[in-house]
């Protein structure tokens, strides 16, 4: 319903032209549409363990669960799209999020936590944060969230530590800069250009 003014929003704040602006609320609804048909499918499995005798009658089984509160930082170029990468996904497997939108095109992402508010979710699932860049950090530094996913890398990971003596956040990061047609996983060193990393911090 709110599919227009999605597009006008990110046209005049991104100035992109509308055509894009729409092409991407496009791919907003896509991404929830496919987010939903998977969360029928998030489940587990019962393996057999019996490979030699010793270990004959045993069986294992794994399920997949909640990591945890996210912290998600979203982009200016794709604030749509990214935002509900991030978003998306969290709502389908049971993570409460908080997000900090782009300081350059915030109203998207508010329009999303506006329409997120009017469903069927629990009360306080999710928090839309927008503040500056220099307010960024406590959605990297606070204990209690247990994944960071981000694409505004060299403002936000590579950053000398605070006063509060946190030079890098704990739990899962998720990264991606750039583009993605080049994936690779590794330590964050600093590192310049486009690559999307996957990071484990403790």
């Amino acid at each position: 319903e709110r599919f227009d003014e999605l597009a006008m929003a990110l046209r005049i704040e991104a100035r992109k032209p509308i055509k894009d602006a729409r092409g991407e609320g496009v791919s907003l609804i896509d991404t929830f549409r496919i987010a939903s048909e998977e969360s029928v499918r998030i489940g587990g499995e019962v393996m057999p363990l019996d490979i030699s005798p010793h270990a004959g009658g045993y069986s294992g089984a794994w399920k997949r669960v909640p990591t945890g509160p996210c912290s998600f930082i979203s982009p200016f170029n794709f604030p749509l799209n990214l935002a509900a990468h991030k978003v998306a996904p969290a709502l389908v497997v049971g993570c409460p999020f908080v997000l900090k939108p782009a300081s350059l095109t915030p109203i998207g992402a508010l329009v999303i936590g506006e329409v997120l508010a009017e469903t069927d979710l629990p009360e306080g699932p999710f928090s839309i944060l927008p503040c500056s860049c220099d307010g960024a950090a406590r959605f990297t530094e606070d204990d209690r969230l247990k994944l960071l996913g981000m694409t505004e890398i060299r403002m936000i990971v590579i950053r000398p530590p605070r006063a509060s003596g946190r030079s890098r956040p704990r739990g899962d990061v998720s990264v991606r800069a750039g583009g993605g047609s080049c994936r690779r996983r590794g330590r964050a060193r600093g590192r310049q250009g486009h690559m999307p990393l996957r990071l484990r911090h403790r």
